[in-house]
């Protein structure tokens, strides 16, 4: 399943256990403290996303984290970046 997200829908999924394949969109995690950064991330490795695309809306540090935690899955997001869903 790939997901485009946004914080509220996303919080919903990453407690399902819903398998994700790719996560595409804002986590909304710039001003995260570090004990919601490391529940987020724990939650991703759980679910074990093929590709995680963050937008500007995660902020710096958390792409950061995103990028440490997930070095082959993690892309970026932006405007004008398209992604091709394979079914």
């Amino acid at each position: 399943m790939t997901m485009w997200v946004g914080c509220p829908w996303l919080r919903k999924r990453l407690t399902s256990g819903m398998p994700i394949g790719s996560l595409i969109g804002g986590l909304h995690l710039p001003a995260a403290m570090k004990s919601r950064m490391i529940r987020t991330l724990g939650a991703l490795r759980r679910l074990a996303p093929q590709e995680i695309a963050a937008c500007h809306c995660n902020g710096y540090m958390a792409a950061r984290r995103l990028a440490e935690a997930f070095p082959r899955q993690t892309t970026e997001a932006h405007a004008g970046r398209t992604f091709e869903i394979v079914q």
